[in-house]
């Protein structure tokens, strides 16, 4: 009796073994903490284990962070059974302002590990800044050279009117309401522009991505002080800057009945109050293709820094359903106080909304 004991036992214990080790399997520490950090001390590191514990290759997918100021990468993508590499994960409290107080960012590791395709690290950092900081709401952080926030662009408005501002959304948007003192110019007909080549231009579009495409065309002609406007008009609208209107003709668009077609379970989603040093919140949206052909999602993009999405599926076959995730951050930078939106960009080749939108709104809660 008692060898029959101990060989079900055994038998018990062989078969949890082989549960837990079939396919592949990466095991990783959870989480890590740098401690406290003083910020003018620049970069902080650490490098972790990754191991496939795993009963076939373990395949890295992908590496990708929650936050632009956290950067990860692996030694190796590929790793057979009991094999093991590293990850080396960089924190730069200096990437954006605000990085100030208890800090808290994800490292997303994405494999082909059938039974939890993400895992995530979890870092913590808790930033003392000596630096002088700067308390304006919205002055948008790490933009490019050809950017301009809209933060910057109030700011130039309200002293001089020395400049050209250029939207280059229709006609329609444009009388809905616009930047002060901003000019509609189609984008295609961007070439018939008859300015000083040396003249600053502000380009602007719904989002940053007409924006970029107005300023390269520009650039292309010979123009040498282009900036676009980071996030868009939708952007300069979530923040709340005065907005003008003008009168016009609406006119009809033509509609496409066939093709492809985008939807989300819904417009808009409400964080509520959320505590500045609570770390990053997240939600997600149902994209549904209700046509009658693929769904393809050329690119994401998001009206601030502070908002970051990703999407499962970037091509939705008719009558499918894929996820979008959408990120907030509300320690990335000085938010405007109260509740505000930040908005998700999809380009899509749906010819009736080829740039959908999904929303989101938050109060955050400073210094909570």
């Amino acid at each position: 009796m008692k060898l029959r004991y101990l060989f079900l036992v055994g038998l018990v214990f062989f078969l949890v073994g082989c549960a837990t080790i079939a396919g592949p399997k990466l095991q990783v520490q959870e989480s890590y903490d740098f401690g406290n950090i003083d910020a003018k001390n620049g970069v902080v590191s650490t490098t972790l284990k990754l191991k496939n514990i795993g009963s076939e290759n373990l395949e890295i997918l992908g590496v990708s962070t929650s936050c632009g100021c956290t950067t990860a990468k692996v030694g190796k993508d590929n790793l057979q059974p009991g094999e093991e590499t590293l990850i080396d994960i960089e924190f730069d409290p200096n990437a954006h302002e605000g990085l100030t107080g208890l800090l808290k960012r994800i490292v997303y590791i994405r494999t082909n590990d059938a039974n939890e395709k993400e895992t995530q690290i979890r870092i913590t950092v808790t930033v003392e800044d000596s630096h002088e900081q700067d308390n304006e709401a919205n002055h948008d952080i790490n933009l490019e050279e050809n950017q301009i926030s809209p933060f910057e662009l109030h700011e130039k408005t309200e002293q001089d009117n020395n400049r050209v501002i250029l939207d280059l959304r229709s006609a329609e948007e444009y009388s809905q309401g616009h930047i002060p003192e901003a000019i509609n110019f189609q984008i295609t007909s961007l070439q018939e522009l008859e300015y000083d080549l040396s003249s600053e231009i502000i380009v602007y579009g719904k989002s940053s991505i007409t924006g970029e495409t107005g300023y390269n065309t520009l650039i292309k002609q010979g123009y040498v002080n282009v900036k676009y406007l980071f996030g868009g008009f939708t952007h300069w609208e979530e923040d709340s800057y005065v907005i003008e209107k003008a009168d016009s003709i609406k006119k009809v668009q033509p509609e496409f009945f066939a093709g492809p077609k985008i939807s989300f379970d819904r417009e808009l989603y409400d964080f509520g109050q959320v505590p500045q040093l609570g770390g990053v919140v997240s939600t997600n949206f149902t994209v549904t293709n209700s046509g009658d052909s693929d769904l393809k999602i050329t690119s994401i993009s998001t009206s601030c820094g502070c908002t970051s999405a990703k999407i499962n599926n970037d091509l939705i076959k008719p009558g499918q359903s894929t996820i979008l995730s959408v990120f907030f951050d509300p320690n990335f930078h000085k938010e405007p106080e109260g509740i505000f939106k930040r908005t998700v960009f999809l380009e899509t080749n749906d010819l009736n909304n080829q740039e959908a939108e999904a929303r989101i709104q938050i109060e955050v809660l400073e210094g909570q």
